[in-house]
């Protein structure tokens, strides 16, 4: 994904910042077309637990207001899940969150192979627990 060259810090700060962004601002505001697939290459959010529950948050929040948005991008959402459940710095609620939008997406049958080549090419964990969603 995006980011050579530039800190982890700085990195979860910007995917923070834009989740904040996202939640604050109707969806409307925002050029979301052009900004989701870049703000997504971006995650997951490695090393900021706040910003992580900035990013996520907000990326949830959109996805049960306006599905449609991220349907194009279900392999970056698949990808980033995979990689975050695992993770036992992952709050409950962004976990629940999560796997609710991967079942969402998943009944969708076109969705599903995308999900799952992302999650495969994040690695063998992460295809085994997108497929437990």
């Amino acid at each position: 994904a995006g980011g050579e060259g530039v800190s982890v810090e700085a990195l979860d700060n910007a995917c923070g910042a834009v989740g904040r962004i996202v939640g604050a601002l109707p969806a409307e505001a925002l050029p979301l077309a052009q900004l989701l697939p870049v703000w997504l290459a971006a995650m997951p959010v490695r090393a900021d637990d706040q910003e992580r529950a900035n990013a996520y948050t907000a990326l949830l929040g959109l996805a049960s207001r306006q599905l449609d948005l991220l349907a194009p991008l279900a392999g970056d959402v698949a990808r980033i899940a995979a990689l975050e459940l695992p993770r036992d710095t992952l709050a409950d609620e962004l976990k629940h969150g999560f796997v609710q939008l991967l079942q969402t997406l998943a009944a969708q049958p076109p969705l599903l192979d995308a999900m799952r080549s992302a999650a495969a090419a994040a690695g063998q964990d992460a295809a085994a627990v997108l497929e437990q969603a």
